[in-house]
């Protein structure tokens, strides 16, 4: 329905698209790391290739990464600084088989991951690391530890070493599914977890 209401602005501006697509503002063209709005956020930097990527960072600034392959076969971390408005990055670290990898640290520098497996069992496992320069020393022999079964696993850590742990169920339809987390304690070079329990419906947690 037309409306011509100054507080349908938004509304009449939609409209004169649709109605005539030629009317549409030109969006600027992108290079790549090209700043796009106010600025406030700093250009994007490419820093390595893959998928599946996530982040974290403490209050000392220092940043972990850690990716799939474009292949989906290998997990690989990176260490990083910020340093004003960029991230000086470390090189790109192997660190184990599996997909959909989740990484935290704390202030202490102590870093958790999690990922799934490669297979059909969708099981979980973790690695607990320290933060060295510009690598993770890892844990349990350098070893990743089985710890549940889903899809998509997320985590945080604090600082006295309470983890905390998100995940969707295998059992889903039409992009629904369950979500379920885990609590946890670090315990020596490995984390101690709770139950997993049931929390709400849905997909893609963090």
């Amino acid at each position: 329905m037309a409306t011509t209401s100054k507080g349908f602005r938004l509304h009449n501006a939609i409209k004169k698209i649709l109605d005539d697509p030629n009317s549409r503002p030109a969006l600027p063209a992108l290079d790549e790391g090209s700043i796009v709005g106010d600025g406030k956020f700093g250009k994007g930097d490419r820093y390595d290739t893959g998928k599946w990527s996530d982040i974290a960072v403490n209050n000392g600034n220092v940043v972990v990464e850690v990716h799939n392959t474009t292949d989906s076969k290998s997990l690989y971390y990176r260490v990083g600084k910020v340093n004003g408005g960029k991230i000086d990055w470390g090189e790109s670290h192997y660190y184990d088989k599996g997909v959909r990898p989740s990484v935290a640290i704390n202030n202490n520098g102590l870093v958790v991951e999690v990922h799934k497996s490669q297979g059909l069992k969708n099981t979980f496992w973790h690695r607990l690391g320290q933060v060295e320069g510009g690598i993770i020393k890892w844990r349990n022999n350098d070893k990743s530890t089985e710890y549940g079964v889903g899809l998509e696993p997320s985590v945080a850590i604090t600082d006295d070493e309470l983890v905390v742990e998100v995940h969707q169920s295998i059992i889903h339809d039409e992009g629904s599914g369950q979500l379920y987390y885990h609590v946890g304690k670090v315990k020596g070079d490995t984390i101690d977890w709770g139950k997993s329990h049931y929390y709400n419906d849905g997909v893609h947690p963090s």
